[in-house]
C-alpha cells in the first residue's frame, strides 16, 4: 500500500485524476469502478478536463459504478445513473454502452459482467459517513458480492440532505467488498 498525503480537495483532485487518466493511456480498454458522492465531483471535473485537454481516447474503456439505489428510477435526479451523466459522462466522448451499473432485478449478474469484461483494473472509493465503501455498511462479509443491502439509519439519515422531503431510498444496489477487493488497483 502507498499512502499519498495531499494539503486540499484540489490536490486530491489533480493526482486522483491524473492517476486514472494514465490508466487509461496505459490501457485503451481499461475497466474503471466508479463512486459518485460530492468528494470525487472536483476529481471528475479535473478528469474531464484533462481528457478533452489531452486528447484522450475514452471510447474504449467500461465503467462500472460501486452502487445505485433501489427503486429509485434511472431519470431520477438523485439517481447515480443521473449523477454520473451530469458530473462525468456527458463531459467525456464515453460510449453509453461501456457505462455499467448494478441493478436490481439481477444484481449477482453484474460480478460475471465484470469477470466477463477482464476484471475491474482501477477502483475509485470514497468512505461513507459511517465508513462504508460502495453502499457496504459496517458489518458486510469481506467475502460479500454485489447484492441488495438494507442501508442504515446514519447512511439514509447522511443522504437525506440530497432528497426533497428526506424520501431517501431504504435500500440499495452495491458491489460487493470481495468484488472491489479484486480490483487491480485501488484508490
Amino acid at each position: 500500500m502507498k499512502v499519498i498525503i495531499l494539503k486540499n480537495k484540489k490536490e486530491v483532485a489533480e493526482k486522483v485524476s491524473g492517476m486514472i487518466a494514465r490508466e487509461i493511456k496505459n490501457n485503451s480498454k481499461v475497466n474503471l469502478g466508479l463512486p459518485t458522492g460530492e468528494t470525487v465531483i472536483p476529481i471528475y471535473q479535473h478528469l474531464s478536463l484533462l481528457i478533452n485537454k489531452e486528447k484522450i481516447d475514452v471510447s474504449k474503456i467500461k465503467t462500472f459504478n460501486l452502487d445505485e439505489y433501489a427503486q429509485l428510477p434511472h431519470s431520477d435526479k438523485n439517481s447515480y445513473h443521473h449523477f454520473m451523466h451530469e458530473n462525468l459522462f456527458s463531459k467525456i466522448n464515453i460510449k453509453k454502452e461501456n457505462t455499467n451499473f448494478p441493478e436490481e432485478e439481477k444484481p449477482s449478474l453484474y460480478d460475471q459482467l465484470i469477470k466477463k469484461s477482464g476484471g475491474l483494473d482501477l477502483t475509485i472509493l470514497g468512505i461513507g459517513v459511517n465508513g462504508h465503501i460502495a453502499f457496504n455498511e459496517p458489518g458486510s462479509s469481506i467475502k460479500s458480492r454485489t447484492r441488495i443491502i438494507k442501508l442504515t439509519p446514519s447512511t439514509i439519515n447522511s443522504n437525506s440532505r440530497f432528497f426533497k422531503d428526506n424520501k431517501v431510498p431504504k435500500k440499495a444496489i452495491t458491489m460487493g467488498i470481495s468484488t472491489i477487493l479484486n480490483s487491480k488497483k485501488i484508490i
